[in-house]
């Protein structure tokens, strides 16, 4: 399993069931890159909404939701699928 850099486990997430807000994920940043990151997840958005530290509209619904992450490094936050 992952750990993230203070030794903490971090879960896979395999579903929408996995997802809880507070809770430490792995994801791959905006961009593009093949690196990943880790981050918090601070809302589980369920219907259009502006989020995120650009301020973009997070086009999500409730059959297609969308997770908020806080970045742990940069503190940042962004919309991102769930895969």
């Amino acid at each position: 399993m992952p750990v993230d850099k203070s030794g903490e486990e971090i879960s896979p997430v395999v579903s929408l069931d996995d997802l809880k807000v507070g809770q430490r994920v792995l994801y791959h940043p905006v961009g593009g890159s093949q690196q990943t990151t880790e981050g918090v997840i601070k809302e589980i958005i369920t219907e259009p909404e502006v989020a995120g530290h650009r301020q973009v509209q997070v086009k999500a619904s409730e059959t297609d939701p969308r997770i908020l992450i806080e970045n742990s490094n940069t503190h940042k936050e962004t919309g991102k699928d769930i895969i």
